[in-house]
């Protein structure tokens, strides 16, 4: 379980960045309403490819990660896991 959680880390470690900057101009959408400005929000991140493609396989990780919890010992598992996506989100924000 341990080869599981490193992937997990791995996919959630290198996917961060690109999903932080495939969400770049976010903040220039804009409506007149809540409603709306939820909308069009949803409708630029999800036409987005920059960020629609490291969100999927960002939450294919999670389903791995769910997966291996049910055999992993969570004491361990989940700093484990979250240790290695800190380092690794590091790294990858430092070579782009």
């Amino acid at each position: 379980s341990i080869v599981f959680l490193t992937v997990v880390a791995f996919l959630w470690g290198v996917t961060n960045p690109f999903i932080k900057k495939g969400a770049k101009g976010l903040e220039n959408v804009k409506s007149s309403s809540n409603f709306g400005q939820f909308f069009k929000e949803l409708a630029f991140l999800v036409t987005n490819l920059k960020y629609i493609i490291p969100f999927i396989i960002n939450q294919s990780g999670s389903v791995l990660y769910f997966l291996t919890l049910s055999k992993a010992d969570i004491s361990l598992a989940v700093p484990v896991t979250n240790s290695l996506t800190f380092v690794i989100t590091a790294m990858t924000g430092w070579i782009l």
